[in-house]
């Protein structure tokens, strides 16, 4: 202990001339969870006039209770884990005094993970203060965020430790944690030393500067110059391998054992010489690469592929996880930009710089690897793409579904897929093409450049574009202004072409606001004879090009411009059929601008009189959402041995930074049997307006106005009927609808509101529905539901348009019915919770003039809920008063679920004869519902 307390003042000493030191002394104890510090925090003030305050970051403490921002975060993406975390998995910070010298120091908790320390005297700009703490860790499950600590007391830690918050131009710069990897801390010297039990191994971006073995622990003094990130893994059995490069030391635990120790040798070495090259000197020792860190950043696409199905050269798919790993590391180490407002160079160096190396590497690669040589796949125009072409895919996929928001969007309002995905690939495709722009490869020698007499400082990355703009005369203000800091599109189509004494007149027009250049081509054969790139512009110009006889002129031919709508950028000078040539494809398929693509995609329905149903479906839709969309689907009934299927079409305008988010409006035919050997036809026309809140695409809340016309043609039916069969004489109608909803839900509260108002010849109806969802902090859900339903005017004879208590008759044909006409047997027994709600089949059913229920559930336990319903019928004369209880097994929400009534007016059903029969289902044979499931955390 003598040699370890000189070792320590020796470090105070070399360390007086720096601005922000820490020195920590930890004792891990991972049977308990808990870590004992002592640690001091030397802050020079960098700024410019005296504070009274210091800002301290406690991220560890975001796991202390279900009102973090951490946990809200969680909500806001429905995860529920640490909500409902027990107390041994959360992680929690107690401190026992923070003091300057022997005096203790005023603080409280700003956030539950920043804290605010008052100073005794004001402290002067260019002045230090040593802050001396004492606080233990709860160690949080890693669970959570991947890091903590595991069910087998393995420990993964990053901003684990109290750290100083960002002090510029004067003010604080802090984040609470949302596990958004944006905690922004001054580059500080840090000396550590941890003791831990003997059994345990240690691994870090720290260097070791000594190990002491005692009985039964061991301590390791552990020391990082001007760090801005690290990590520590304390592991019972450490997988971590070591590789030593001629430029820096690989510290990693990912792994792959179909890959030789001296191939993975290999691919270590030549990405620190690639990033060395391409960059500069890495200004530390090592660079620790952990599966935690590379799941949270994976390369998406790689990572979806199981592990038996390698369509990759050997080594490829580990190299690209090391390759993206690596490349993140180096920059979150040496370029200090402010990471939750301030990333996108960050993010665009990391994707740009991963598609060098494939351009340089394997330039040949497709994105589907060696399965694009397969007969069956190889036609397909997504197996003809190059592996970097995926880059362009994933930054377009959220603008066409109107979900795209700008670069500079701060971590914490993006979407979590333009947070991981959208944002990062764009901003790498924009370097791509601004160098293409530039030309001479201007933008990859000024990044090496800026990263040399950059790294380690604290930059903006405006910087970067500040020193691209003085090394050339073009205007680049474009990026920074239309690219990077709003979310304007970039969409140029080409007008007209008319020829001029040996030249081209080109009338392009921009479809958007963004003045972003844009490269028009001249070719014969496909071959590429002249390009250019015209600047950016706004409405409609003439561009004057020298005529070199070509047979197309095309806009952005090779795709480095990440551009909307790439499919009007052709026009052809000779006589063709088509503009562009007509391709087939079979499925789905990647966008080919070349070409007008058509897919035909194998179809499957059923229901019980069209039985088994295949056919072919004929689409415009490709894998990117396009605004309009057309689909024919022909299907044969195997039952009824008849064609039977649908026709559609529709037209979506997107609207930026408005509440109106889009409108759509269409046609959609439809024609299938209702019971064995009789048709319906239904024709609907329909204008459909959205609306979200403005400027928060986070926020699930929702609004719509519908107006549709449904006009109906049936076979009429003249069989008798049968027990408690609804049905109407009158085998063609018409009726005009409008529906009003808005809504709004996370994981613990939800509602929905909607008016349902119908006209048609012969009645009238106005129907409105309220729901509400509950989740209490024991996990107690509780599920509300409202509705009422009135006729202004009704003028039939029939209950087919009547409201219904369980099952309505569906005459606007809106349900997916598999037994629609049905009355007895399995498929009567399909439920769908629309209009009273009810799931027992009471003898009064039906309503003519009006109707009200409530329905309330809850959980007893996980998906089994227990129900209630209740109401009032309104038929001719007396009301009917009605109710049913049950237990409700909700095994996948809105996908499968099974209702067993209990008690209702009918009595006590559980015990009366063919109780199966009681028993409704409901199942949705699409798999839509579930995708939804999925995705609404990332949409």
């Amino acid at each position: 202990m003598k040699k370890l307390s000189i070792f320590l003042l020796l470090f105070v000493c070399i360390q007086l001339n720096a601005q922000h030191n820490i020195i920590i002394q930890a004792n891990f104890n991972p049977d308990h969870n808990t870590v004992e510090i002592v640690q001091s925090i030397t802050f020079t003030n960098t700024a410019s006039k005296p504070i009274d305050y210091l800002y301290l970051n406690d991220w560890n403490n975001a796991f202390s209770n279900n009102q973090t921002d951490l946990a809200k975060r969680f909500a806001e993406e429905y995860t529920a884990k640490l909500f409902y975390a027990k107390d041994s998995e959360r992680g929690f910070t107690t401190i026992k005094y923070i003091q300057n010298k022997q005096e203790k120091l005023i603080y409280k908790r700003k956030y539950a993970d920043i804290i605010e320390v008052q100073l005794t005297n004001t402290l002067a700009s260019k002045d230090s203060i040593t802050l001396n703490l004492k606080y233990n860790l709860q160690l949080p499950a890693d669970k959570f965020t991947r890091f903590g600590i595991d069910s087998n007391k393995n420990i993964k830690l990053k901003e684990w430790f109290i750290t100083p918050a960002k002090l510029i131009a004067g003010k604080w710069e802090y984040y609470t944690h949302k596990n958004l990897d944006d905690l922004y801390i001054p580059n500080c010297n840090i000396k550590l030393t941890i003791t831990y039990p003997k059994s345990y191994t240690l691994n870090s971006t720290f260097n070791v500067l000594n190990t002491i073995n005692n009985t039964t622990t061991k301590t390791t003094i552990l020391q990082s110059e001007n760090t801005i990130y690290t990590e520590f893994y304390l592991t019972k059995k450490s997988n971590f391998r070591s590789f030593e490069t001629d430029k820096f030391t690989f510290i990693t635990n990912i792994n792959d054992n179909k890959v030789s120790d001296t191939f993975k040798a290999v691919i270590h070495d030549k990405i620190a010489y690639f990033l060395t090259d391409k960059l500069g000197d890495y200004p530390h020792q090592k660079i620790v690469l952990s599966e935690a860190c590379y799941h949270k950043n994976p390369v998406y696409g790689l990572n979806q592929l199981p592990n038996f199905i390698r369509p990759f050269p050997d080594g490829f798919q580990y190299e690209i996880k090391i390759l993206k790993s690596t490349i993140a590391k180096f920059i979150r180490n040496t370029i200090n930009t402010n990471p939750h407002t301030d990333f996108w160079l960050s993010d665009a160096l990391e994707t740009y710089l991963m598609i060098q190396y494939v351009n340089e590497n394997y330039p040949n690669m497709k994105i589907l690897g060696s399965l694009s040589k397969i007969w069956g796949l190889r036609s397909f125009e997504i197996a003809k793409k190059k592996f970097n072409s995926q880059y362009q895919y994933f930054s377009q996929y959220t603008a066409r579904k109107n979900l795209d928001q700008p670069i500079k969007t701060p971590k914490d309002s993006l979407l979590k897929y333009n947070a991981n995905i959208s944002n990062k690939n764009k901003a790498g495709v924009g370097l791509l093409y601004l160098d293409d722009y530039l030309g001479n490869q201007l933008v990859s020698k000024t990044m090496s450049e800026f990263y040399q007499q950059n790294k380690l400082k604290n930059i903006h990355s405006k910087d970067f574009i500040d020193a691209l703009q003085r090394k050339t005369n073009k205007d680049i203000s474009w990026f920074l202004n239309d690219y990077i800091n709003t979310d304007k599109r970039i969409d140029y189509t080409i007008k007209n072409i008319t020829k001029e004494n040996h030249q081209l007149l080109i009338t392009l027009k921009n479809k958007t606001t963004a003045t972003t250049p844009i490269s028009i081509y001249q070719l014969i054969d496909g071959k590429i004879i002249s390009k250019k790139y015209i600047n950016g512009f706004t409405g409609d110009k003439i561009v004057k090009l020298p005529n070199h006889n070509p047979d197309r002129i095309i806009l952005n031919y090779e795709s480095i411009i990440p551009e909307y709508n790439q499919r009007d950028n052709t026009k052809t000078l000779k006589p063709h059929l088509f503009n562009k040539p007509l391709k087939f494809s079979f499925l789905k398929d990647a966008e080919a601008p070349k070409y007008n693509q058509i897919f035909y995609v194998p179809e499957f329905g059923y229901n019980l009189y069209d039985g088994f149903s295949p056919g072919i479906r004929l689409t415009n839709k490709s894998l990117l959402r396009k605004n309009f969309t057309f689909s024919i689907k022909p299907l044969y009934s195997m039952k009824s041995k008849a064609i039977t299927g649908s026709i559609g079409f529709g037209k979506t305008h997107h609207f930026k930074n408005r509440k109106l988010f889009n409108i759509n409006y269409g046609m959609h035919y439809q024609n299938f049997h209702y019971k064995n050997d009789l048709k319906y036809q239904r024709f609907t026309p329909t204008l459909n307006f959205n609306f979200k809140r403005k400027n928060n695409l986070r926020s699930d809340y929702y609004q719509y106005i519908t107006t549709r016309y449904i006009s109906v043609k049936k076979d009429k039916d003249t069989s008798p009927l049968l027990p408690n069969e609804i049905r109407s004489d009158i085998p063609n109608y018409n009726v005009f609808n409008i529906k009003y909803g808005v809504g709004d839900s996370d994981l613990f509260n939800s509602y929905g509101f909607n008016a349902d108002v119908q006209f048609a010849k012969d009645f009238g109806k106005i129907a409105l529905t309220y729901g509400f969802r509950k989740l209490y902090k024991n996990n107690r859900q509780v599920n509300l539901r409202f509705f009422a339903g009135a006729f202004t005017y009704n003028n039939t004879n029939t209950n087919y348009y009547s409201f219904a208590l369980d099952r309505p008759s569906d005459y606007l044909f809106d349900y997916d019915y598999y037994g629609r006409s049905e009355s007895t047997g399995l498929f009567s027994q399909q439920i769908i919770i629309t209009e009273g709600g009810f799931k027992s089949k009471l003898n009064t059913n039906t309503a003519n003039k009006w109707m009200t229920t409530a329905s309330i559930s809850t959980n007893l336990w996980r998906y089994i809920f227990v129900y209630g319903d209740i109401g009032l019928v309104g038929n001719t004369g007396n009301p009917n008063a009605v109710y049913d209880t049950g237990v409700h097994l909700n095994l996948v929400p809105g996908y499968f679920e099974l209702y067993f009534p209990v008690s209702s007016n009918l009595g006590w059903e559980i015990a009366q004869p063919h109780y199966n029969e009681k028993i409704r289902f409901k199942i949705v044979l699409t798999p839509k519902i579930l995708i939804g499931l999925v995705t609404r955390k990332w949409l």
